[in-house]
Formats: C-alpha cells, sequence, structure tokens
C-alpha cells in the first residue's frame, strides 16, 4: 500500500524509513540504506525515461551528480560516526524541515 501511495504522489521515500523501523523493526542503518537503494532505483528509472526522450541538460547533470557523489562520500563517513539516536534525530529534523518547506510553497510564502 505505501509503495502505491509513493508511486501515485511521486515522491515519499522518506516514508519508508519510519516504516522500516517501527512496523517491521529493521535497524536504522539497514532502513537507511535499504530506502537509499530503493531510491536509487527509482531515480534511475526516472532518469533513463528522461534521457531517452532528451529532457536532459548533460552538463547541469554532470555537475549536480559529481556534488551528488561527494556529499554521499562525506554523508557516509559522518554517518559512520554517529549513534543511531543521532541518526533518527536528524531524520526526523531533515523531515520536518521538507514539510515545513512544502506547507510554506502550498500557501504562497514560498518559491
Amino acid at each position: 500500500m505505501t509503495g502505491v501511495a509513493i508511486g501515485v504522489l511521486g515522491a515519499g521515500n522518506f516514508v519508508f524509513v519510519p516504516l522500516l523501523i517501527y512496523v517491521l523493526k529493521m535497524p536504522t542503518r539497514i532502513a537507511i540504506g535499504s530506502t537509499l537503494f530503493i531510491a536509487i532505483m527509482n531515480t534511475a528509472t526516472g532518469f533513463l525515461g528522461k534521457l531517452v526522450t532528451g529532457q536532459i541538460l548533460l552538463w547541469e547533470t554532470a555537475v549536480v551528480a559529481f556534488g551528488a557523489a561527494n556529499g554521499a562520500l562525506l554523508g557516509e563517513k559522518i554517518h559512520g560516526r554517529l549513534s543511531t539516536r543521532n541518526l533518527r534525530s536528524i531524520y526526523a529534523a531533515l523531515v520536518g524541515l521538507i514539510a515545513v518547506r512544502v506547507w510554506l510553497t502550498v500557501f504562497g510564502f514560498g518559491g
């Protein structure tokens, strides 16, 4: 059911982390890694569809991919040094900030 809702909405991989942790009782680090893999698969299929139809600007894509790869490497180094409690707190804060940003945008206060 969650997969269907996320597929219809086109976003929401962040929902998987709490579901895996609290409903399926999966360890936090495994849940985070699993959702990253799910996001990669979703993103790859979307990317290929856009690439085939000529909707991707290759130079800008390369710049973003380079930044994302470096950010992922840095994030992994930080991730390994944090406790599970800190990881959950940071994740909750990010989801909260995203929710506020979406709310502000929906009601005309954001870009």
